[in-house]
Protein backbone atom coordinates (compact mmCIF):
# COMPACT_ATOMS: atom_id res chain seq x y z
CA UNK A 1 0.00 0.00 0.00
CA UNK A 2 2.89 2.42 0.71
CA UNK A 3 4.10 2.24 -2.48
CA UNK A 4 0.92 2.57 -4.03
CA UNK A 5 0.43 6.07 -2.02
CA UNK A 6 4.14 7.19 -3.20
CA UNK A 7 3.56 6.64 -6.79
CA UNK A 8 0.16 8.42 -6.58
CA UNK A 9 2.21 11.10 -4.94
CA UNK A 10 4.32 11.36 -7.96
CA UNK A 11 1.16 11.71 -9.97
CA UNK A 12 -0.16 14.33 -8.01
CA UNK A 13 3.03 16.40 -8.41
CA UNK A 14 2.83 15.83 -11.90
CA UNK A 15 -0.33 17.45 -11.47
CA UNK A 16 0.48 20.21 -9.59
CA UNK A 17 3.67 21.01 -12.09
CA UNK A 18 0.90 22.03 -14.45
CA UNK A 19 -0.84 24.96 -12.23
CA UNK A 20 1.79 27.46 -13.58
CA UNK A 21 0.91 26.27 -17.45
CA UNK A 22 -3.05 26.68 -16.91
CA UNK A 23 -2.37 30.18 -15.29
CA UNK A 24 -0.99 30.95 -18.18
CA UNK A 25 -4.64 30.97 -19.64
CA UNK A 26 -5.43 33.90 -17.40
CA UNK A 27 -2.59 36.10 -19.66
CA UNK A 28 -3.46 35.05 -22.59
CA UNK A 29 -4.95 38.69 -23.71
CA UNK A 30 -1.56 40.21 -23.04
CA UNK A 31 -0.08 38.29 -25.54
CA UNK A 32 -2.55 37.92 -28.94
CA UNK A 33 -5.68 36.43 -27.91
CA UNK A 34 -6.81 32.91 -26.67
CA UNK A 35 -5.98 31.03 -30.06
CA UNK A 36 -2.70 32.39 -30.35
CA UNK A 37 -1.91 31.49 -26.94
CA UNK A 38 -2.93 28.44 -26.42
CA UNK A 39 -0.24 26.96 -28.91
CA UNK A 40 1.99 27.77 -26.83
CA UNK A 41 0.43 26.72 -23.98
CA UNK A 42 -0.16 23.34 -25.15
CA UNK A 43 3.72 23.14 -26.36
CA UNK A 44 4.59 24.16 -22.54
CA UNK A 45 2.29 21.70 -21.06
CA UNK A 46 3.65 18.98 -23.60
CA UNK A 47 7.30 20.07 -22.53
CA UNK A 48 6.60 19.70 -18.55
CA UNK A 49 5.04 16.07 -18.93
CA UNK A 50 7.95 14.94 -21.40
CA UNK A 51 10.50 16.94 -18.79
CA UNK A 52 8.49 14.32 -15.97
CA UNK A 53 8.79 11.29 -18.43
CA UNK A 54 12.26 11.74 -18.80
CA UNK A 55 12.85 11.74 -15.07
CA UNK A 56 10.85 8.58 -14.25
CA UNK A 57 12.97 6.39 -17.04
CA UNK A 58 15.89 7.10 -14.93
CA UNK A 59 16.42 3.96 -12.20
CA UNK A 60 18.39 6.18 -10.33
CA UNK A 61 15.61 8.77 -9.60
CA UNK A 62 12.92 6.39 -9.54
CA UNK A 63 14.06 4.40 -6.60
CA UNK A 64 14.23 7.81 -4.27
CA UNK A 65 10.45 7.86 -4.85
CA UNK A 66 9.84 3.58 -4.52
CA UNK A 67 11.71 0.50 -5.37
CA UNK A 68 8.56 -0.82 -7.29
CA UNK A 69 10.41 0.18 -10.57
CA UNK A 70 7.77 -1.28 -12.75
CA UNK A 71 4.83 1.07 -11.46
CA UNK A 72 6.92 4.07 -11.63
CA UNK A 73 7.79 2.60 -15.63
CA UNK A 74 3.96 2.51 -15.76
CA UNK A 75 3.68 6.14 -15.28
CA UNK A 76 6.58 6.78 -17.26
CA UNK A 77 5.21 5.00 -20.45
CA UNK A 78 1.71 6.72 -19.93
CA UNK A 79 3.17 9.83 -19.92
CA UNK A 80 4.81 9.18 -23.14
CA UNK A 81 2.02 7.89 -24.67
CA UNK A 82 -0.48 10.64 -23.75
CA UNK A 83 1.18 13.52 -22.37
CA UNK A 84 4.16 14.13 -25.19
CA UNK A 85 0.73 13.77 -27.89
CA UNK A 86 0.59 17.88 -26.67
CA UNK A 87 4.03 18.47 -27.30
CA UNK A 88 3.17 17.09 -30.53
CA UNK A 89 -0.22 19.09 -31.68
CA UNK A 90 1.90 22.27 -30.52
CA UNK A 91 3.49 22.59 -33.60
CA UNK A 92 0.11 21.35 -35.63
CA UNK A 93 -1.50 24.65 -33.61
CA UNK A 94 0.85 27.19 -34.17
CA UNK A 95 1.60 26.75 -38.26
CA UNK A 96 -2.47 26.95 -38.35
CA UNK A 97 -2.01 30.55 -36.31
CA UNK A 98 0.32 31.30 -38.59
CA UNK A 99 -0.43 29.76 -41.88
CA UNK A 100 1.93 28.11 -43.31
CA UNK A 101 1.86 24.55 -43.44
CA UNK A 102 5.35 24.34 -44.56
CA UNK A 103 6.94 25.69 -41.02
CA UNK A 104 6.30 21.93 -40.05
CA UNK A 105 9.03 20.67 -41.85
CA UNK A 106 10.46 22.90 -44.25
CA UNK A 107 14.02 24.48 -43.10
CA UNK A 108 13.05 28.46 -43.16
CA UNK A 109 16.56 30.06 -42.41
CA UNK A 110 15.39 34.03 -43.76
CA UNK A 111 15.30 35.62 -40.23
CA UNK A 112 16.91 34.67 -36.48
CA UNK A 113 13.15 33.37 -35.60
CA UNK A 114 12.62 31.34 -38.39
CA UNK A 115 16.87 29.58 -37.43
CA UNK A 116 15.20 28.99 -34.09
CA UNK A 117 12.38 27.07 -35.23
CA UNK A 118 14.46 24.69 -36.84
CA UNK A 119 15.24 23.32 -33.23
CA UNK A 120 10.99 22.87 -32.77
CA UNK A 121 10.94 21.20 -36.21
CA UNK A 122 13.61 19.06 -35.34
CA UNK A 123 12.09 17.90 -32.29
CA UNK A 124 9.15 17.25 -33.59
CA UNK A 125 10.88 15.08 -36.27
CA UNK A 126 12.62 12.93 -33.27
CA UNK A 127 9.36 12.77 -30.66
CA UNK A 128 6.85 11.61 -33.33
CA UNK A 129 9.10 8.97 -34.44
CA UNK A 130 9.83 7.52 -30.89
CA UNK A 131 6.06 8.10 -30.13
CA UNK A 132 4.55 6.37 -33.20
CA UNK A 133 7.68 3.29 -32.71
CA UNK A 134 7.01 3.20 -28.66
CA UNK A 135 3.37 3.61 -28.17
CA UNK A 136 1.67 2.28 -31.29
CA UNK A 137 4.49 -0.63 -32.41
CA UNK A 138 6.30 -1.13 -29.48
CA UNK A 139 4.77 -5.07 -29.61
CA UNK A 140 6.49 -5.19 -32.91
CA UNK A 141 9.66 -4.17 -32.33
CA UNK A 142 12.69 -5.87 -30.44
CA UNK A 143 14.30 -4.16 -27.48
CA UNK A 144 17.74 -3.49 -28.87
CA UNK A 145 16.20 -1.26 -31.67
CA UNK A 146 13.85 -0.40 -29.66
CA UNK A 147 16.53 0.91 -26.90
CA UNK A 148 18.59 3.00 -29.34
CA UNK A 149 15.46 4.81 -30.83
CA UNK A 150 14.73 5.56 -27.24
CA UNK A 151 17.97 7.36 -26.70
CA UNK A 152 16.80 10.17 -29.48
CA UNK A 153 15.12 11.54 -26.96
CA UNK A 154 17.66 13.33 -25.39
CA UNK A 155 18.41 15.47 -28.39
CA UNK A 156 14.36 15.94 -28.50
CA UNK A 157 14.42 17.19 -25.32
CA UNK A 158 17.84 19.52 -25.81
CA UNK A 159 15.65 21.02 -28.93
CA UNK A 160 12.94 21.65 -27.35
CA UNK A 161 14.00 23.46 -24.39
CA UNK A 162 16.59 25.52 -27.09
CA UNK A 163 14.31 26.48 -29.05
CA UNK A 164 11.48 27.58 -26.69
CA UNK A 165 14.12 29.19 -24.76
CA UNK A 166 14.69 31.33 -27.83
CA UNK A 167 11.12 32.16 -29.45
CA UNK A 168 8.97 31.10 -26.42
CA UNK A 169 6.69 34.03 -25.82
CA UNK A 170 5.16 33.25 -22.63
CA UNK A 171 8.71 32.52 -21.36
CA UNK A 172 10.50 35.25 -22.03
CA UNK A 173 7.51 37.84 -20.80
CA UNK A 174 5.32 36.02 -18.16
CA UNK A 175 7.05 36.84 -14.78
CA UNK A 176 7.81 33.70 -12.80
CA UNK A 177 7.75 31.65 -16.28
CA UNK A 178 11.45 31.65 -17.19
CA UNK A 179 12.39 30.94 -13.58
CA UNK A 180 10.21 27.85 -14.21
CA UNK A 181 11.79 26.94 -16.98
CA UNK A 182 15.15 27.48 -16.35
CA UNK A 183 14.53 25.21 -13.04
CA UNK A 184 13.28 22.24 -15.72
CA UNK A 185 16.64 23.22 -17.88
CA UNK A 186 18.76 22.66 -15.25
CA UNK A 187 17.52 19.64 -14.20
CA UNK A 188 17.47 17.63 -17.30
CA UNK A 189 21.03 18.60 -17.85
CA UNK A 190 22.29 17.14 -14.09
CA UNK A 191 20.60 14.47 -15.32
CA UNK A 192 22.60 13.91 -18.74
CA UNK A 193 25.51 14.56 -16.93
CA UNK A 194 24.61 11.97 -14.16
CA UNK A 195 23.67 9.08 -17.28
CA UNK A 196 26.75 9.99 -19.23
CA UNK A 197 28.55 9.38 -15.89
CA UNK A 198 26.52 6.18 -15.43
CA UNK A 199 27.64 5.07 -18.93
CA UNK A 200 30.76 4.56 -17.05
CA UNK A 201 29.82 2.71 -14.43
CA UNK A 202 29.89 5.83 -11.73
CA UNK A 203 27.11 4.39 -8.99
CA UNK A 204 27.25 1.09 -9.73
CA UNK A 205 28.08 -1.38 -7.57
CA UNK A 206 31.22 -3.65 -8.45
CA UNK A 207 31.06 -7.44 -7.86
CA UNK A 208 33.34 -10.61 -8.61
CA UNK A 209 32.09 -13.95 -10.02
CA UNK A 210 32.98 -16.26 -6.88
CA UNK A 211 30.80 -19.46 -7.90
CA UNK A 212 29.20 -20.80 -11.03
CA UNK A 213 27.34 -23.93 -10.70
CA UNK A 214 25.47 -25.40 -13.59
CA UNK A 215 22.11 -26.90 -13.40
CA UNK A 216 19.81 -29.11 -15.61
CA UNK A 217 17.33 -27.00 -18.28
CA UNK A 218 20.14 -24.25 -18.93
CA UNK A 219 20.24 -22.80 -15.56
CA UNK A 220 23.49 -21.81 -14.08
CA UNK A 221 23.59 -20.64 -10.45
CA UNK A 222 25.89 -17.42 -10.33
CA UNK A 223 27.04 -16.19 -6.68
CA UNK A 224 28.74 -12.49 -6.65
CA UNK A 225 30.65 -11.08 -4.10
CA UNK A 226 31.31 -7.06 -3.63
CA UNK A 227 34.38 -5.76 -4.93
CA UNK A 228 32.97 -1.65 -4.89
CA UNK A 229 29.74 -1.08 -2.67
CA UNK A 230 26.68 -3.24 -1.81
CA UNK A 231 23.58 -4.20 -3.19
CA UNK A 232 21.00 -4.72 -0.71
CA UNK A 233 18.34 -7.10 -1.16
CA UNK A 234 15.45 -8.06 0.07
CA UNK A 235 13.18 -11.06 -0.53
CA UNK A 236 11.59 -10.83 -4.36
CA UNK A 237 13.99 -8.18 -5.78
CA UNK A 238 15.86 -7.82 -8.74
CA UNK A 239 19.22 -6.53 -9.67
CA UNK A 240 20.35 -5.17 -13.19
CA UNK A 241 23.68 -6.99 -14.29
CA UNK A 242 25.94 -5.36 -16.87
CA UNK A 243 28.81 -8.36 -17.39
CA UNK A 244 31.31 -6.23 -19.06
CA UNK A 245 32.08 -2.05 -18.89
CA UNK A 246 29.99 -1.10 -21.51
CA UNK A 247 27.78 -4.06 -22.18
CA UNK A 248 23.99 -3.76 -21.77
CA UNK A 249 22.57 -3.88 -18.21
CA UNK A 250 18.79 -6.78 -17.89
CA UNK A 251 17.33 -7.43 -14.72
CA UNK A 252 17.32 -10.80 -12.82
CA UNK A 253 15.92 -11.43 -9.81
CA UNK A 254 17.97 -11.46 -6.32
CA UNK A 255 17.79 -15.73 -5.63
CA UNK A 256 19.45 -15.50 -2.06
CA UNK A 257 21.37 -12.35 -0.61
CA UNK A 258 23.96 -13.20 1.96
CA UNK A 259 23.57 -10.60 4.71
CA UNK A 260 26.89 -11.26 6.45
CA UNK A 261 28.87 -11.11 3.63
CA UNK A 262 27.41 -9.51 0.94
CA UNK A 263 27.33 -12.11 -1.99
CA UNK A 264 24.22 -11.79 -4.11
CA UNK A 265 23.07 -15.39 -5.81
CA UNK A 266 21.17 -15.39 -9.31
CA UNK A 267 19.43 -18.42 -10.77
CA UNK A 268 19.43 -17.66 -15.09
CA UNK A 269 18.86 -19.73 -17.32
CA UNK A 270 20.08 -19.23 -20.63
CA UNK A 271 17.87 -18.49 -23.12
CA UNK A 272 19.09 -15.31 -26.01
CA UNK A 273 22.27 -13.51 -26.59
CA UNK A 274 22.57 -11.70 -23.45
CA UNK A 275 22.24 -14.60 -20.89
CA UNK A 276 24.69 -16.84 -23.42
CA UNK A 277 26.78 -13.92 -22.67
CA UNK A 278 26.56 -14.33 -18.75
CA UNK A 279 27.70 -17.91 -19.96
CA UNK A 280 30.92 -16.87 -20.86
CA UNK A 281 31.50 -15.57 -17.06
CA UNK A 282 34.38 -17.12 -15.41
CA UNK A 283 34.83 -17.43 -11.76
CA UNK A 284 36.81 -13.93 -10.68
CA UNK A 285 35.58 -11.99 -13.95
CA UNK A 286 33.60 -8.49 -12.49
CA UNK A 287 30.44 -7.53 -13.09
CA UNK A 288 28.57 -4.38 -12.45
CA UNK A 289 25.25 -4.05 -10.38
CA UNK A 290 22.28 -1.61 -10.31
CA UNK A 291 19.69 -2.03 -7.76
CA UNK A 292 17.81 -3.61 -5.56
CA UNK A 293 14.48 -2.74 -7.42
CA UNK A 294 10.90 -4.69 -7.08
CA UNK A 295 8.01 -5.47 -4.35
CA UNK A 296 7.02 -8.76 -5.20
CA UNK A 297 6.37 -10.80 -2.47
CA UNK A 298 6.22 -7.97 -0.13
CA UNK A 299 2.54 -9.25 0.39
CA UNK A 300 3.98 -12.78 1.71
CA UNK A 301 7.03 -12.00 3.95
CA UNK A 302 4.78 -13.36 6.40
CA UNK A 303 2.81 -16.16 8.07
CA UNK A 304 -0.57 -15.27 6.47
CA UNK A 305 -1.88 -18.20 4.10
CA UNK A 306 -0.44 -17.48 0.80
CA UNK A 307 0.15 -19.87 -2.52
CA UNK A 308 2.89 -19.32 -4.71
CA UNK A 309 2.85 -20.64 -8.30
CA UNK A 310 6.61 -21.57 -9.84
CA UNK A 311 7.10 -22.36 -13.82
CA UNK A 312 11.25 -23.24 -14.48
CA UNK A 313 13.11 -20.68 -13.46
CA UNK A 314 10.59 -18.20 -12.11
CA UNK A 315 11.74 -20.29 -9.25
CA UNK A 316 14.04 -17.50 -8.04
CA UNK A 317 12.17 -14.76 -6.13
CA UNK A 318 10.46 -17.74 -4.35
CA UNK A 319 13.58 -19.62 -2.72
CA UNK A 320 14.31 -16.94 0.06
CA UNK A 321 10.58 -16.44 0.67
CA UNK A 322 10.17 -20.60 1.40
CA UNK A 323 13.04 -20.46 3.38
CA UNK A 324 12.05 -17.40 6.17
CA UNK A 325 8.15 -17.68 5.49
CA UNK A 326 7.29 -20.76 4.74
CA UNK A 327 5.75 -23.74 6.60
CA UNK A 328 2.31 -25.21 7.48
CA UNK A 329 0.20 -22.19 5.65
CA UNK A 330 2.34 -21.83 2.40
CA UNK A 331 0.94 -23.73 -0.29
CA UNK A 332 3.49 -24.18 -3.56
CA UNK A 333 3.37 -25.69 -7.25
CA UNK A 334 6.04 -26.00 -9.33
CA UNK A 335 5.70 -26.50 -12.80
CA UNK A 336 8.88 -28.27 -14.99
CA UNK A 337 9.23 -30.16 -18.05
CA UNK A 338 11.17 -32.98 -15.96
CA UNK A 339 11.31 -33.29 -12.42
CA UNK A 340 15.12 -32.66 -12.49
CA UNK A 341 14.48 -29.81 -13.88
CA UNK A 342 12.86 -29.02 -10.44
CA UNK A 343 16.18 -27.21 -8.47
CA UNK A 344 16.13 -26.39 -4.63
CA UNK A 345 12.81 -29.31 -4.88
CA UNK A 346 14.15 -31.20 -2.20
CA UNK A 347 14.93 -28.38 0.62
CA UNK A 348 11.29 -27.06 -0.69
CA UNK A 349 10.01 -30.37 0.15
CA UNK A 350 11.58 -30.72 3.39
CA UNK A 351 10.09 -26.87 4.43
CA UNK A 352 6.48 -27.21 3.21
CA UNK A 353 6.13 -31.43 3.49
CA UNK A 354 2.49 -31.86 1.57
CA UNK A 355 1.76 -28.84 1.08
CA UNK A 356 5.20 -28.97 -1.94
CA UNK A 357 3.50 -29.66 -4.82
CA UNK A 358 5.10 -31.06 -8.82
CA UNK A 359 3.49 -30.46 -11.83
CA UNK A 360 5.57 -32.29 -14.88
CA UNK A 361 4.44 -32.38 -18.44
CA UNK A 362 7.06 -34.56 -20.21
CA UNK A 363 7.95 -37.29 -18.12
CA UNK A 364 5.64 -39.88 -15.84
CA UNK A 365 5.89 -40.21 -12.43
CA UNK A 366 3.83 -41.86 -10.15
CA UNK A 367 2.88 -39.47 -6.73
CA UNK A 368 0.05 -37.94 -5.36
CA UNK A 369 1.81 -34.57 -4.92
CA UNK A 370 3.45 -34.45 -8.57
CA UNK A 371 1.02 -33.85 -11.27
CA UNK A 372 1.58 -35.17 -14.44
CA UNK A 373 0.76 -32.10 -17.11
CA UNK A 374 -0.34 -28.46 -16.64
CA UNK A 375 -1.81 -26.75 -13.60
CA UNK A 376 -5.28 -26.41 -14.38
CA UNK A 377 -8.63 -25.19 -12.38
CA UNK A 378 -9.48 -28.54 -11.05
CA UNK A 379 -6.05 -29.08 -9.76
CA UNK A 380 -6.09 -26.11 -7.99
CA UNK A 381 -9.34 -26.78 -6.53
CA UNK A 382 -8.34 -30.16 -5.54
CA UNK A 383 -5.01 -28.85 -3.05
CA UNK A 384 -6.26 -25.72 -2.41
CA UNK A 385 -8.38 -25.04 0.29
CA UNK A 386 -11.75 -23.23 -0.19
CA UNK A 387 -10.72 -20.86 2.54
CA UNK A 388 -7.10 -20.34 0.81
CA UNK A 389 -9.07 -19.64 -2.45
CA UNK A 390 -11.49 -17.07 -0.47
CA UNK A 391 -8.34 -15.41 1.93
CA UNK A 392 -4.72 -16.43 1.04
CA UNK A 393 -2.67 -14.09 -1.15
CA UNK A 394 -1.30 -15.77 -4.17
CA UNK A 395 2.37 -14.91 -5.95
CA UNK A 396 3.09 -16.39 -10.15
CA UNK A 397 6.10 -16.12 -11.37
CA UNK A 398 7.11 -18.28 -14.98
CA UNK A 399 6.35 -17.34 -18.77
CA UNK A 400 3.80 -15.03 -19.70
CA UNK A 401 1.49 -18.03 -21.04
CA UNK A 402 2.39 -19.48 -17.94
CA UNK A 403 1.28 -16.92 -15.80
CA UNK A 404 -1.92 -15.80 -17.83
CA UNK A 405 -3.50 -19.30 -17.41
CA UNK A 406 -2.82 -19.61 -13.86
CA UNK A 407 -4.41 -16.29 -13.16
CA UNK A 408 -7.45 -17.12 -15.54
CA UNK A 409 -7.54 -20.28 -13.34
CA UNK A 410 -7.72 -18.61 -10.09
CA UNK A 411 -10.17 -16.05 -11.32
CA UNK A 412 -12.45 -18.37 -12.43
CA UNK A 413 -12.21 -19.62 -8.79
CA UNK A 414 -13.13 -16.96 -6.97
CA UNK A 415 -9.90 -15.29 -6.14
CA UNK A 416 -9.87 -11.63 -6.20
CA UNK A 417 -7.28 -9.76 -9.17
CA UNK A 418 -6.40 -7.78 -5.72
CA UNK A 419 -4.91 -11.10 -4.39
CA UNK A 420 -2.77 -12.32 -7.20
CA UNK A 421 0.50 -10.58 -7.56
CA UNK A 422 3.37 -12.01 -10.50
CA UNK A 423 6.91 -11.06 -11.36
CA UNK A 424 7.14 -7.95 -14.05
CA UNK A 425 10.32 -6.78 -14.54
CA UNK A 426 11.29 -2.92 -16.15
CA UNK A 427 14.19 -3.25 -18.61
Amino acid sequence: MLRNKRVATVAFLIGLSQLPVIWLFTQSSKLGGIQYATGNILGIAGAVFMWWQFLLGIRFISRFITRDYVAILKLHKFLGKYGVLLALIHPFWQVYNYSDWKLLLLPKLTTEFYSNVLFGQGAFVLLSLIWILSALFRSKIRFRPWLYIHYLVYPAMAMVFLHSRAIGTFLNTIPGMELYWNFLLLTFCVVVIYRIANLFNLGRAIYRLNRKETKSDGITIYTFMPVRGRIQSKIGQFAYIRPRFFAEAHPFTVMKYDRERGNLTFGIKAVGPFTNQLEKLTVGDKVYLDGPYGVFTTEGQSNAPKVVFAGGIGITPFVELIKRFGGKRTIMFYANKVLENAIFREEFKQELQTNYIDAISQEKVKDKLIIEGRITQEVIKKFVPQDYLDHANFFLCGPPPFMAAIQIALVSLGVSKEKIYSEEFGL
